[in-house]
């Protein structure tokens, strides 16, 4: 569970909207820069391109998924939190052109990133 001053955190945040449906791992709200945060927690890498289709849906859905929670959030940012296995690093190389592209931190720069949304 994501923990750092200023964040509040949701787990397991169900939505249904327009008939899209499914499950944000972790919904995180900071209040001072209206930000909002969605968190995808996964064990492995197994398709590449349904994963970043998943996300986009949620980044997509954020405002609508925020504003049933009574907030408005100014900017949406989409984490990718994936277990540290060697499989799962040798598939984040293979597909680390496409990775990148959409996710355009990582994990050595989400620390400022929480300071500093």
């Amino acid at each position: 569970m994501l923990r750092n001053p200023g964040w509040t955190v949701e787990p397991e945040v169900s939505f249904a909207i327009y008939g899209e449906r499914g499950v944000i791992d972790q919904l995180a709200w900071h209040a001072p820069t209206a930000h909002l945060l969605i968190v995808e927690l996964k064990t492995a890498i197994v398709d590449v391109n349904e994963m970043l289709g998943t996300l986009d849906r949620k980044r997509r859905l954020a405002g609508a998924i925020a504003a049933g929670r009574g907030l408005q959030p100014a900017l949406v940012s989409v984490w990718l939190v994936v277990s540290d296995t060697r499989t799962n690093r040798r598939h984040a190389r293979e597909h680390s052109t496409l990775l990148k592209s959409r996710l355009r931190l990582d994990g050595r720069q989400l620390r400022g990133f929480l300071r500093r949304p």
